[in-house]
Protein backbone atom coordinates (compact mmCIF):
# COMPACT_ATOMS: atom_id res chain seq x y z
CA UNK A 1 0.00 0.00 0.00
CA UNK A 2 1.20 3.69 -0.87
CA UNK A 3 -0.03 6.21 0.71
CA UNK A 4 -0.09 9.66 -0.19
CA UNK A 5 -0.29 12.73 2.78
CA UNK A 6 -0.66 16.64 1.81
CA UNK A 7 -0.44 19.51 3.70
CA UNK A 8 -4.27 20.45 3.46
CA UNK A 9 -7.32 18.68 3.29
CA UNK A 10 -8.76 18.33 -0.59
CA UNK A 11 -12.36 18.99 -1.69
CA UNK A 12 -12.25 15.51 -3.20
CA UNK A 13 -10.94 12.47 -1.54
CA UNK A 14 -9.81 9.61 -3.44
CA UNK A 15 -8.68 6.03 -2.74
CA UNK A 16 -7.11 3.97 -6.45
CA UNK A 17 -7.04 0.45 -6.86
CA UNK A 18 -4.48 -0.59 -9.41
CA UNK A 19 -1.45 -2.81 -10.01
CA UNK A 20 0.72 -0.43 -11.75
CA UNK A 21 2.97 1.37 -9.47
CA UNK A 22 3.95 3.92 -12.31
CA UNK A 23 0.79 4.35 -12.84
CA UNK A 24 -0.02 5.06 -8.83
CA UNK A 25 2.69 7.42 -8.11
CA UNK A 26 2.21 9.44 -11.26
CA UNK A 27 -1.97 9.78 -10.60
CA UNK A 28 -1.22 10.67 -7.15
CA UNK A 29 1.21 13.53 -8.21
CA UNK A 30 -1.14 14.74 -11.06
CA UNK A 31 -3.72 14.93 -8.89
CA UNK A 32 -2.26 16.82 -5.95
CA UNK A 33 -1.21 19.23 -8.28
CA UNK A 34 -4.64 20.21 -9.58
CA UNK A 35 -5.02 21.39 -5.83
CA UNK A 36 -8.54 20.04 -5.80
CA UNK A 37 -8.38 16.25 -5.69
CA UNK A 38 -6.68 14.56 -3.13
CA UNK A 39 -5.29 10.66 -3.35
CA UNK A 40 -5.57 9.45 0.42
CA UNK A 41 -4.31 5.51 -0.31
CA UNK A 42 -3.46 3.74 -3.15
CA UNK A 43 -3.44 -0.05 -3.30
CA UNK A 44 -1.62 -3.17 -6.06
CA UNK A 45 -4.72 -5.04 -6.30
CA UNK A 46 -8.15 -5.17 -4.49
CA UNK A 47 -8.34 -8.24 -2.14
CA UNK A 48 -9.45 -5.78 0.79
CA UNK A 49 -11.29 -3.47 -1.17
CA UNK A 50 -14.34 -3.06 0.73
CA UNK A 51 -12.26 -3.12 4.21
CA UNK A 52 -10.23 0.15 2.84
CA UNK A 53 -13.17 1.62 1.28
CA UNK A 54 -15.05 1.27 5.17
CA UNK A 55 -11.56 2.11 6.77
CA UNK A 56 -10.77 5.15 4.41
CA UNK A 57 -14.51 6.78 3.39
CA UNK A 58 -13.45 8.28 0.21
CA UNK A 59 -15.55 10.75 -2.02
CA UNK A 60 -15.01 8.56 -4.81
CA UNK A 61 -13.23 4.86 -5.83
CA UNK A 62 -10.60 4.80 -8.42
CA UNK A 63 -11.09 1.42 -9.55
CA UNK A 64 -8.29 -0.46 -12.62
CA UNK A 65 -10.69 -2.83 -14.34
CA UNK A 66 -7.84 -5.41 -14.86
CA UNK A 67 -6.99 -6.23 -11.64
CA UNK A 68 -4.77 -9.21 -10.58
CA UNK A 69 -6.85 -11.67 -8.34
CA UNK A 70 -9.81 -9.92 -7.78
CA UNK A 71 -11.30 -8.04 -10.85
CA UNK A 72 -12.16 -4.31 -10.84
CA UNK A 73 -16.04 -5.05 -11.50
CA UNK A 74 -15.52 -7.58 -8.81
CA UNK A 75 -14.59 -4.94 -6.28
CA UNK A 76 -16.55 -2.33 -7.24
CA UNK A 77 -20.00 -4.28 -6.88
CA UNK A 78 -18.79 -5.68 -3.58
CA UNK A 79 -18.68 -2.21 -2.36
CA UNK A 80 -21.99 -0.87 -4.24
CA UNK A 81 -23.76 -4.06 -2.59
CA UNK A 82 -22.77 -2.98 0.60
CA UNK A 83 -22.60 0.73 0.48
CA UNK A 84 -24.70 1.67 -2.59
CA UNK A 85 -24.32 5.61 -1.82
CA UNK A 86 -20.15 4.74 -2.83
CA UNK A 87 -19.38 6.42 -6.03
CA UNK A 88 -16.57 4.22 -7.83
CA UNK A 89 -15.10 5.26 -11.32
CA UNK A 90 -13.99 2.38 -13.57
CA UNK A 91 -10.68 2.84 -15.00
CA UNK A 92 -8.83 1.71 -18.08
CA UNK A 93 -6.50 1.45 -21.16
CA UNK A 94 -8.51 -0.98 -22.78
CA UNK A 95 -11.44 0.00 -24.81
CA UNK A 96 -13.56 -3.42 -23.89
CA UNK A 97 -17.09 -3.24 -25.00
CA UNK A 98 -17.86 -6.02 -22.77
CA UNK A 99 -16.33 -4.93 -19.42
CA UNK A 100 -17.42 -1.15 -20.11
CA UNK A 101 -21.68 -2.67 -20.18
CA UNK A 102 -20.62 -4.82 -17.32
CA UNK A 103 -19.52 -2.42 -14.91
CA UNK A 104 -22.03 0.53 -15.70
CA UNK A 105 -24.66 -2.46 -15.41
CA UNK A 106 -22.94 -3.26 -11.56
CA UNK A 107 -23.60 -0.01 -10.57
CA UNK A 108 -19.85 1.77 -11.55
CA UNK A 109 -20.72 5.43 -11.90
CA UNK A 110 -18.58 6.34 -14.58
CA UNK A 111 -16.07 4.90 -16.94
CA UNK A 112 -13.39 6.86 -17.84
CA UNK A 113 -10.19 5.74 -20.43
CA UNK A 114 -6.40 5.98 -19.02
CA UNK A 115 -4.12 7.27 -22.15
CA UNK A 116 -1.30 5.46 -20.81
CA UNK A 117 -0.35 2.64 -18.40
CA UNK A 118 2.39 4.37 -16.80
CA UNK A 119 1.18 8.32 -17.23
CA UNK A 120 -1.79 9.62 -15.49
CA UNK A 121 -1.67 13.51 -16.69
CA UNK A 122 -4.80 13.23 -18.50
CA UNK A 123 -7.71 15.90 -17.95
CA UNK A 124 -10.20 13.01 -18.79
CA UNK A 125 -9.61 11.64 -15.48
CA UNK A 126 -9.62 15.03 -13.63
CA UNK A 127 -13.37 15.84 -15.12
CA UNK A 128 -14.39 12.34 -14.58
CA UNK A 129 -13.83 12.38 -11.06
CA UNK A 130 -14.93 15.40 -10.29
CA UNK A 131 -18.28 14.70 -12.49
CA UNK A 132 -18.94 11.39 -9.97
CA UNK A 133 -18.41 12.92 -6.79
CA UNK A 134 -21.52 15.09 -7.30
CA UNK A 135 -24.84 14.19 -6.11
CA UNK A 136 -26.09 12.65 -8.97
CA UNK A 137 -23.18 12.63 -10.70
CA UNK A 138 -21.50 10.48 -13.18
CA UNK A 139 -19.54 10.21 -16.20
CA UNK A 140 -18.91 7.96 -19.33
CA UNK A 141 -15.78 9.13 -21.19
CA UNK A 142 -16.60 10.45 -25.09
CA UNK A 143 -14.07 8.13 -26.57
CA UNK A 144 -16.42 5.09 -25.26
CA UNK A 145 -19.75 6.81 -25.16
CA UNK A 146 -21.26 5.55 -28.38
CA UNK A 147 -19.72 1.88 -27.29
CA UNK A 148 -21.60 1.93 -24.23
CA UNK A 149 -24.51 3.24 -25.26
CA UNK A 150 -24.88 0.61 -28.04
CA UNK A 151 -25.20 -1.65 -25.45
CA UNK A 152 -28.24 -0.59 -24.12
CA UNK A 153 -30.10 -0.34 -27.54
CA UNK A 154 -33.15 -2.43 -28.32
CA UNK A 155 -34.05 -2.27 -32.01
CA UNK A 156 -37.32 -3.04 -31.21
CA UNK A 157 -37.98 -0.56 -28.88
CA UNK A 158 -38.53 3.21 -30.33
CA UNK A 159 -40.44 5.06 -28.26
CA UNK A 160 -42.32 4.58 -24.70
CA UNK A 161 -45.55 5.83 -23.68
CA UNK A 162 -44.61 6.78 -20.23
CA UNK A 163 -41.66 8.93 -21.28
CA UNK A 164 -43.54 10.82 -23.61
CA UNK A 165 -43.63 13.76 -21.30
CA UNK A 166 -40.05 15.04 -21.57
CA UNK A 167 -39.70 17.87 -23.67
CA UNK A 168 -37.46 18.52 -26.40
CA UNK A 169 -34.54 20.31 -24.19
CA UNK A 170 -34.28 17.42 -22.05
CA UNK A 171 -34.27 14.93 -24.67
CA UNK A 172 -31.07 17.29 -25.54
CA UNK A 173 -29.35 17.46 -22.20
CA UNK A 174 -30.10 13.68 -22.24
CA UNK A 175 -28.63 13.44 -25.66
CA UNK A 176 -25.31 15.34 -24.47
CA UNK A 177 -25.39 13.21 -21.06
CA UNK A 178 -24.90 10.09 -22.99
CA UNK A 179 -22.13 11.57 -24.89
CA UNK A 180 -20.43 12.19 -21.64
CA UNK A 181 -20.49 16.21 -21.78
CA UNK A 182 -20.17 17.86 -18.34
CA UNK A 183 -22.92 20.51 -17.06
CA UNK A 184 -20.65 22.86 -17.73
CA UNK A 185 -20.47 21.36 -21.80
CA UNK A 186 -24.02 21.15 -22.22
CA UNK A 187 -25.05 24.27 -20.81
CA UNK A 188 -21.90 25.71 -23.50
CA UNK A 189 -23.23 23.94 -26.49
CA UNK A 190 -27.33 24.70 -25.78
CA UNK A 191 -26.37 28.44 -25.13
CA UNK A 192 -28.38 28.42 -21.88
CA UNK A 193 -26.99 28.86 -17.97
CA UNK A 194 -25.59 25.64 -15.95
CA UNK A 195 -28.25 26.69 -13.68
CA UNK A 196 -30.93 26.02 -16.28
CA UNK A 197 -28.92 22.56 -17.59
CA UNK A 198 -29.29 21.48 -13.66
CA UNK A 199 -32.81 22.17 -13.19
CA UNK A 200 -33.49 20.24 -16.50
CA UNK A 201 -31.38 17.32 -15.14
CA UNK A 202 -33.32 17.49 -11.46
CA UNK A 203 -36.67 17.25 -13.90
CA UNK A 204 -35.46 14.37 -15.96
CA UNK A 205 -33.98 12.37 -13.01
CA UNK A 206 -37.62 12.84 -11.86
CA UNK A 207 -39.39 11.74 -14.94
CA UNK A 208 -37.13 8.51 -15.79
CA UNK A 209 -37.29 7.92 -11.88
CA UNK A 210 -33.36 7.66 -11.55
CA UNK A 211 -30.64 9.04 -9.37
CA UNK A 212 -27.80 9.91 -11.59
CA UNK A 213 -26.60 10.72 -15.34
CA UNK A 214 -25.54 7.12 -15.96
CA UNK A 215 -28.92 5.37 -14.41
CA UNK A 216 -31.20 8.14 -16.86
CA UNK A 217 -29.00 7.49 -19.71
CA UNK A 218 -29.03 3.84 -19.28
CA UNK A 219 -32.97 4.02 -19.14
CA UNK A 220 -34.16 6.26 -22.13
CA UNK A 221 -31.55 4.49 -24.16
CA UNK A 222 -32.95 1.27 -23.32
CA UNK A 223 -36.50 2.91 -23.86
CA UNK A 224 -35.44 4.12 -27.17
CA UNK A 225 -35.54 7.89 -26.20
CA UNK A 226 -31.88 8.27 -27.32
CA UNK A 227 -29.81 6.50 -29.77
CA UNK A 228 -26.32 6.26 -31.49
Amino acid sequence: MTNLLANSAPMIRTILFEDNQKFRNSLGKYLASSGQIFLSAAFPNAENALKHYREIKPDVVLMDINLPGKSGIEAMTEIKTAHPEAKVLMLTIFNDEDKIFQSLCNGANGYALKETEDDAEDADILTAITNVAKDGGGYISPAIAAKTIKFFQHPEVNKHPEFEGLTTRQLEVLDLLSQGKSRKMIASNLIIAQETVNDHIKEIYRRLEVNSAIEAVRKAVGMGLIRF
